[in-house]
């Protein structure tokens, strides 16, 4: 008996648990019709025969307990389960006609389930590599991506053969974003939550503010503020030279600034993510009483030590006048003293008289001892002698 080929097998899809109807080529003057597993008639991968008239159905070697024969010839598969797509060939007999032969393809799907976006590293950071990925359980999914809620990823965005996974060899500020996939099949879809990516980057373009010059008299106020271009939001440190201040935060502020507040003043911005580390700086001049002007102690140290060499030079200072009025004292006493007792005056001729004798006799006796009176009065006072004497 002749044979005719159909044409191209029909595709007909179906989801996992439910059930799908093969049709057979004809539904008329059916006599006999044979379904088979494959896409040739081959009684190892027959299903079932199943006779028109009277009613009778023989299961073959594919028959799973699942397969129904209808009377238009159709095969009815209950219970789908994803191993049973694949093609399925009918051959039917007619009556005073030849016998026809066909196939149809059977694709069954389960029903998509939510994916997930996630990248790895989990924060991306500029410059580096990084690999985001659509994770479905599904099978036989298409993926699709949006960026941004529009249907199209960066530029420097390589996909996957299968879309599930987009490559970033060199990340960059652009590639900061909101991505959601999509994973579909003929019968379901299923979008993910959307995922926000920022890409860490920075510190960048760092700050200190106000901008401009920083004139201040002693008392007046200073508040100064650094910003930085970061992500995430970096870490400040305030340093004085290099001293550290112990303020953490942007800002710094000084309430009633003195002269050991004078100098440059450095904000540094660190980012824990990128590594990277970023500085600017601001010259802080402080004038005005009490300092000098311009004020000279720049720190407190060196300020101290002003103090004290200061201090001593007073105190010397101090100590030669009281020692020279101290002296000065003593000599207008003395005057003094001759001034107001006149007999002083005339007790030191008659004892300069005595003293010459001695001396003439001492001259023409070197061995006799010397009168203590003299003695006393030789290596006295020699200017109050001086002044009585005139």
């Amino acid at each position: 008996m002749a044979s005719t080929q159909g044409a191209a097998a029909e595709v007909i899809n179906a989801e996992v648990g439910e059930m799908a109807t093969l049709t057979a080529p004809v539904n008329v003057n059916l006599l006999r019709f044979v379904w088979y597993r494959g896409t040739v008639a081959d009684t190892q991968q027959m299903i079932y025969t199943h006779l028109v008239s009277p009613p009778s159905q023989l299961h073959g070697p594919q028959y799973t307990g699942r397969e129904t024969g209808c009377p238009d010839g159709s095969l009815e598969i209950r219970d789908l389960l994803t191993n049973d797509t694949g093609n399925y060939t009918v051959s039917v007999t007619l009556s005073g006609a030849p016998q026809v032969t066909t196939t149809r393809q059977l694709r069954v799907y389960e029903r998509v389930t939510k994916p997930t976006v996630t990248s790895e590293p989990a924060q991306l950071v500029k410059t580096g590599p990084a690999v985001i990925t659509c994770n479905t359980s599904s099978v036989a999914v298409t993926i699709v991506w949006y960026f941004n809620i529009t249907l199209a990823v960066p530029g420097n965005i390589i996909p996957s053969p299968d879309n599930r996974t987009l490559t970033i060899t060199n990340v960059s500020r652009n590639d900061s974003g909101i991505y959601q996939c999509v994973a579909m099949n003929p019968l379901s879809s299923s979008a993910s939550d959307p995922q926000t990516l920022i890409v860490a980057y920075g510190p960048e373009d760092v700050k200190i503010g106000p901008t401009g010059s920083h004139w201040l008299q002693v008392g007046d106020k200073l508040s100064l503020f650094c910003t930085a271009e970061s992500f995430p939001s970096p870490q400040y440190q305030w340093r004085l030279y290099d001293t550290d201040l112990k303020r953490p935060g942007n800002t710094y502020i000084i309430e009633k600034v003195s002269c050991q507040d004078n100098g440059n003043y450095t904000c540094m911005a660190d980012n824990t993510v990128t590594g990277l580390s970023a500085q600017a700086s601001v010259a802080v001049t402080v004038n005005g009483k009490p300092c000098p002007a311009p004020c000279t102690c720049w720190q407190t140290t060196l300020g101290v030590a002003c103090g004290v060499l200061l201090g001593a030079a007073i105190i010397v200072a101090v100590i030669v006048v009281h020692y020279e009025r101290h002296l000065k004292q003593k000599d207008t006493n003395k005057d003094e003293n001759v001034y107001q007792n006149p007999s002083i005056i005339k007790n030191a001729d008659t004892q300069y008289e005595n003293e010459r004798k001695d001396r003439e006799e001492q001259s023409v006796n070197p061995g006799s001892a010397a009168d203590p009176a003299y003695m006393e009065l030789k290596h006295g006072d020699r200017a109050t002698y001086e002044q009585i004497k005139r």
